[in-house]
């Protein structure tokens, strides 16, 4: 079965075969040619839209570019400035702690140079007694 098939497609009458695909590709060659020139015609011969019609749509395109654009910069720029006011609530949280601690520890230096004060005023009263008794 398979070897008639195989006889049977080598009878094939090639020179109408050919014939008939080469129609066939002048008919399409054809239709696609007709078709591009209809479409030239109809850009060079269109309606074109009056000059303020064009004008209006371009800039009304344009407009929401430049409005796209705008807001995505205020966009950015309140990320960035939210970035940076939180760093600079950090910094003064900090700053502020930093200030907390300087007045405490700067409270206890004062409180033991008092101490100090106080020792060296009970020693030289101390130093005062005894000149006294060596002097009498």
């Amino acid at each position: 079965m398979i070897r008639n098939i195989l006889a049977q497609a080598t009878h094939v009458p090639w020179p109408v075969t050919s014939q008939w695909l080469f129609g066939m590709l002048g008919f399409v060659a054809l239709l696609g040619s007709v078709f591009f020139t209809l479409n030239q015609a109809r850009k060079l011969f269109g309606r074109t839209p009056p000059f303020h019609e064009e004008y209006d749509r371009r800039e009304k395109n344009l407009r929401g570019q430049i409005e796209h654009a705008k807001n995505s910069a205020i966009k950015f720029a309140r990320e960035k400035n939210e970035q940076l006011e939180r760093r600079i609530e950090k910094q003064e949280e900090l700053y502020a702690e930093m200030q907390r601690d300087r007045e405490r520890k700067w409270g206890q230096l004062q409180k033991e140079i008092n101490e100090v004060g106080n020792d060296l005023a009970y020693i030289r009263g101390k130093f005062e007694e005894q000149e006294k008794r060596r002097t009498a």
